[in-house]
């Protein structure tokens, strides 16, 4: 009897000392603003001191955003937004703490209008638009103004948060996102691949965003794809591994919050998750437990990502598998 006492007074105190530790909560912060243009200004100021360069996407062109980010990694420079009919007040205050020198515009005049070139000159900016005819020879044009590289991502330029999710390892690896639609490989993309040499294609997302034709007309592609966003967003980071010491979490239905999201991650290397409103989904909770996740940063207001999920992600169990023997007590 005395035995088991004994026993039963070391595995508590056992408990009581490495419970605690085993089970600590994770860190969460938030990156928010009282608008998307605020929220894109706060996250750059998070990872960057100052920013000499920044790009500039219209706040509601989420199609040009797509291809923005690997790009502005190579130049160093974050991910902006702005009004399209004028210069956003958050934004002219970003570039004036950053203390930006140039911008580079990704988008047309019916993203991005001359009157706010014209703002942007008046704060002794210089300025430079690379556009095209549609989504499709913006993406392309972007890829052209970037280093060579072997590999690029090609993912439907409707599907947002596919090409959210893998900007940051693109932006790492130096590879063009690409777009084409659900009817095949846009002529725009299959020339740029041709004429960069590309070797190698990474598409994102199932045969209904890019179908079976499209993918064999590519070079030695592989495909990503999940039976929804957010196990895409998972399998990519299962496959091409970011760091996890701080991962970002952006709203996968949030655009314009979610490309701030993927600039930041680029920059710090991180991983870039998507949760929706109000829960973690199942397939981001396995990868978190996965990969060992515990530091977070979520990027947007409470208008898009509620306390509900801060609390989850605080959770030390979240993600993690509970096993629970009936046979040895409670």
């Amino acid at each position: 009897m005395r035995f088991d006492i004994k026993c039963m007074l070391l595995i508590a105190i056992s408990l009581c000392l490495y419970t605690p530790s085993v089970f600590a909560q994770h860190t969460v912060s938030r990156i928010e603003g009282s608008n998307r243009y605020e929220v894109a200004v706060n996250a750059a100021k998070r990872g960057w001191q100052e920013a000499p360069a920044v790009v500039l996407v219209g706040g509601d062109a989420y199609a040009d955003a797509l291809s923005a980010v690997p790009y502005a990694y190579q130049q160093g420079a974050p991910v902006l937004l702005t009004n399209a009919g004028s210069l956003s007040g958050a934004v002219k205050t970003g570039l004036q703490q950053l203390k930006t020198k140039r911008v580079t515009i990704l988008g047309g005049t019916a993203s991005i209008s001359e009157k706010v070139v014209k703002q942007l000159k008046a704060m002794n900016l210089s300025v430079f638009r690379i556009q095209g005819k549609n989504r499709y020879e913006l993406a392309a044009n972007v890829a052209k103004h970037m280093k060579s590289a072997s590999a690029a991502v090609v993912v439907n330029g409707s599907a947002y948060a596919d090409a959210v999710a893998i900007a940051p390892y693109a932006a790492k690896q130096g590879y063009p996102i690409l777009l084409t639609d659900a009817k095949g490989l846009r002529e725009e993309t299959a020339n740029l691949l041709k004429n960069k040499a590309v070797k190698r294609t990474i598409v994102i997302g199932g045969e209904a965003s890019i179908n079976k034709t499209a993918f064999q007309k590519l070079p030695s592609p592989v495909r990503i794809s999940g039976a929804n966003r957010y196990e895409v967003a998972a399998q990519i980071a299962k496959t091409y591994p970011m760091k996890t010491s701080h991962t970002f979490m952006s709203h996968g239905y949030a655009y314009a919050d979610a490309a701030a999201a993927a600039s930041i991650a680029a920059k710090q290397g991180q991983t870039l998750l998507l949760t929706d409103a109000q829960t973690v989904p199942d397939a981001i909770r396995k990868v978190i437990g996965a990969k060992q996740m515990s530091a977070f940063s979520v990027v947007g207001g409470t208008s898009t990502i509620q306390s509900n999920v801060i609390t989850q992600l605080k959770n030390a169990v979240l993600g993690e598998t509970i096993f629970i023997d009936p046979g040895h007590g409670a």
